[in-house]
């Protein structure tokens, strides 16, 4: 049997590139949203997940002729759908149920995919009491969102574009 027959061998050393190349694709062709894909040879499809996750297409049809490739397209699909978290949170409760504290997990809404943590238990936490606490003012508009500290010791602004609240018209 081939090696790069079977999605889980090929998408730790291949496919893991595909999405970062599918990010530049997407920006390249420059494709308006709510546009109908067809995704021949989608192969595990990291370019329909991209697609699906930047593209805000009105419909997408991926097809491939490895069944192997397909079955594990669809797979992650179950674990990476940006607006549904029925199967994360089924995992989370099994994991909890296990005893586990923390996963780490590659974020599905940062195009660079980076990591992210979730904290099941308290447990995960060495001390029983925070190390330190901050209370947070936000002021919120169409343009950005602005936090700082109520101290005033720390500031964040976070520009609408990074929080996908930008609207064009279309």
């Amino acid at each position: 049997m081939d090696v790069w027959a079977s999605g889980d061998a090929y998408e730790p050393y291949i496919g893991r590139w595909s999405q970062l190349v599918a990010h530049e694709l997407l920006a390249w062709i420059g494709v308006p949203h709510g546009a109908r894909w067809l995704d021949v040879g989608c192969g595990t499809g990291a370019l329909t997940d991209v697609i699906v996750r930047e593209a805000r297409p009105a419909a997408v049809q991926s097809v491939d002729p490895s069944p192997a490739y397909v079955a594990f397209a669809r797979r992650r699909t179950q674990w990476e759908d940006p607006a549904s978290y029925a199967m994360t949170q089924a995992l989370a409760r099994a994991a909890r149920a296990a005893g586990i504290a923390l996963i780490r997990y590659r974020s599905v809404r940062d195009p660079l995919h980076r990591a992210c943590t979730a904290v099941l238990t308290p447990k995960a936490f060495r001390r029983h009491e925070p190390l330190e606490q901050h209370g947070w003012l936000l002021k919120v508009t169409r343009a950005r969102v602005l936090a700082e500290t109520q101290s005033g010791a720390e500031r964040v602004a976070f520009e609408a574009g990074e929080l996908g609240l930008v609207r064009t018209n279309e």
